[in-house]
């Protein structure tokens, strides 16, 4: 999960596309592959986002007005192909390089993109492209989202995979026992 301000130094980090696929794994909890690969057909009239992920083919629709804004295109005729073609035609190319970037941004603004472990073969990631999935559901847990419509949006089968991708905070966690009067 990345904090607040840590999202604001990636952001004014990101440039051009490389920004728009932050924006995108902020907005959406896609996956890094699904986020790469976005076309412009899959904003809908009904003002929502439909994919069906790479991954595990599950079908998520997702609410496109605050990812349209970010994306700089609210009110906008939306053009057609890849959102970021650039970027899509690299991973097509090679996936790693597109980790490799996300992860050159994170590094420049003090985000520490892996760290080794004692019995481990190679770093583990700490923080990459798929913080930003961990951070969507965070966030949608701590705004009162309920748990089931989370997991819809991000395509998880269980309620379980979805508890590991919520780190909730104690600020949270105080909000809702004083929303709550307890």
């Amino acid at each position: 999960m990345l904090t607040p301000e840590e999202i604001a130094a990636i952001l004014a980090a990101a440039q051009g596309e490389w920004r728009a696929l932050i924006e995108i794994g902020l907005h959406t909890g896609l996956r890094m592959g699904d986020a790469c690969q976005l076309t412009w057909d899959a904003f809908k009239a009904d003002g929502t986002v439909e994919v069906t992920t790479g991954k595990t083919g599950a079908f998520v629709k997702l609410p496109s007005a605050g990812l349209l804004e970010a994306l700089g295109k609210a009110g906008q005729a939306l053009p057609s192909g890849y959102v970021m073609p650039e970027i899509a035609a690299q991973y097509r190319r090679n996936k790693a390089t597109v980790s490799h970037h996300v992860a050159r941004i994170f590094k420049a603004v003090g985000i520490k993109g892996s760290v080794k472990e004692a019995g481990w073969t190679r770093a583990r990631a700490d923080a990459s492209f798929h913080s930003l999935r961990h951070t969507f559901v965070t966030r949608a847990i701590e705004a009162g989202v309920p748990a089931a419509i989370v997991r819809a949006l991000v395509g998880h089968a269980s309620a379980a995979m979805t508890d590991r991708y919520s780190h909730v905070s104690g600020e949270a966690v105080a909000a809702a026992f004083e929303k709550a009067g307890l």
